[in-house]
């Protein structure tokens, strides 16, 4: 057998492959023990938890000078602003099922300190309204709390 020195100078057999001692692997393959690329695969990852889905809402729609918050395929609400000789209003109407249900106005004097512009008067309506469930109003609000600033053109 070939042999090698270490760095302190004592020899150090070489295996058939030339990188380690191949007595030693084998008497571990004699114990039951893989090695080398009989060894075990590593185990796989576990998988990624699964998160439940964000809802997915629909953006508001601009027209003209009325902005219509499709909130759902039932709900839906129309904004509006007007201008007073002291300041001006934000209106909303809440349909459900096409029908109006709800009408509601704020009166704002300098400006508002809303996220987007009919935040406040939606909330309202929201809030106002007696036909719609705990569920859709909690449903309602996750889509009035979320921000629609960046989705303005």
């Amino acid at each position: 057998m070939k042999t090698s020195t270490t760095f302190k100078g004592a020899p150090k057999p070489y295996g058939a492959t030339g990188h380690f001692n191949e007595s030693r692997r084998h008497a571990l393959q004699a114990k039951g023990i893989k090695t080398g690329h009989l060894a075990d695969p590593l185990p796989a990852p576990a998988p990624k938890p699964v998160m439940p889905e964000k809802p997915k809402f629909n953006e508001p729609i601009y027209e003209g000078d009325t902005t219509r918050f499709p909130i759902s395929d039932k709900i839906e609400i129309f904004a509006n602003s007007r201008k007073m000789r002291n300041g001006f209003n934000h209106y909303a109407r809440l349909y459900i099922n096409g029908q109006e249900d709800v009408e509601t106005k704020i009166h704002y004097i300098n400006r508002t300190w809303e996220s987007y512009h009919f935040q406040s008067v939606i909330r309202q309506a929201v809030s106002k309204s007696k036909s719609l469930s705990d569920a859709e109003k909690q449903m309602a609000f996750a889509y009035i709390d979320k921000d629609w600033t960046s989705s303005r053109k």
